[in-house]
């Protein structure tokens, strides 16, 4: 299969996705989902960070988020999360929020956990934007 084509069934399956969220009254900016998540489900909630190990060392969620668990990936890799999922997220009904440093390692590590099987994985963007979504709780 070509790039081609598999970018466009992804872009399909990613609108399809939030077409069927809109119609359903489901449709919320990524911000408000963890948001929502983590006013309703709080000290539950699971903190997966799939930035780099130099990029945990420069700025981390110390002592503002209860434990985070750290995989790095890349844009392109995602096999760490891959093998070690099921080891440190033995719950695939957790609320899983997932976050990096701009928000595209999140969104394919968030795919990568739906498609292994998670039923509640939220994309909080990058860090910056997940301090201040914890900010205003």
């Amino acid at each position: 299969m070509s790039m081609i084509v598999r970018i466009r069934q992804l872009v399909n399956q990613r609108f399809a996705t939030q077409a069927m969220q809109f119609s359903m009254g489901q449709q919320t900016s990524a911000s408000e989902g963890v948001k929502n998540v983590l006013a309703t489900h709080g000290q539950n909630a699971v903190f997966l960070d799939v930035r780099s190990e130099a990029e945990v060392a420069a700025k981390s969620l110390e002592g503002q988020a209860q434990e985070v668990l750290f995989v790095p990936c890349t844009r392109d890799d995602a096999s760490m999360l891959k093998s070690k999922a099921g080891e440190i997220l033995p719950d695939k009904t957790a609320h899983v929020i997932v976050f990096c440093r701009s928000g595209a390692r999140a969104s394919m590590a968030k795919n990568t956990l739906e498609d292994l099987g998670y039923q509640n994985v939220y994309n909080a963007g990058g860090i910056t934007d997940l301090e201040q979504v914890i900010t205003t709780l």
